[in-house]
């Protein structure tokens, strides 16, 4: 997820399923396509509208053929049918995971917050 986001992106991240999608950064899986081609490459990042960056990627066709390899893929999120989740992953946990890392950051900036009013003040 990147550090980037707003705190109306985070919010929405913990309020959906885009929390789940966040905590797959970093594994290999396949995103099938509505125009009934997929993807298969390594999740770099996903964004609050479920925008996805892939990096080393590899483009099929409807009937599996390889069409084109890609070092970094960038995939809106209305284009997207379905995100595979690899067998390995326990999905409680990476929820709860990725909730934890959401509140952790959340927590970061409020006391960030406080302290530049806290300073400001002096």
């Amino acid at each position: 997820m990147s550090s980037s986001m707003t705190p109306k992106e985070r919010a929405k991240s913990a309020k959906t399923l885009i929390c789940f999608l966040q905590s797959l950064i970093g594994r290999k899986t396949r995103v099938d396509l509505r125009s009934d081609h997929h993807l298969i490459g390594v999740i770099a990042s996903v964004d609050s509208f479920m925008n996805i960056e892939l990096t080393n990627c590899r483009f099929h066709s409807p009937d599996n053929q390889l069409i084109q390899s890609f070092d970094y893929y960038f995939l809106k999120g209305c284009r997207i049918r379905m995100v595979h989740i690899p067998e390995e992953v326990d999905i409680i946990h990476s929820i709860e995971s990725q909730l934890n890392v959401i509140q952790s950051r959340r927590q970061a900036v409020q006391q960030s917050v406080r302290r530049s009013a806290h300073s400001s003040k002096d």
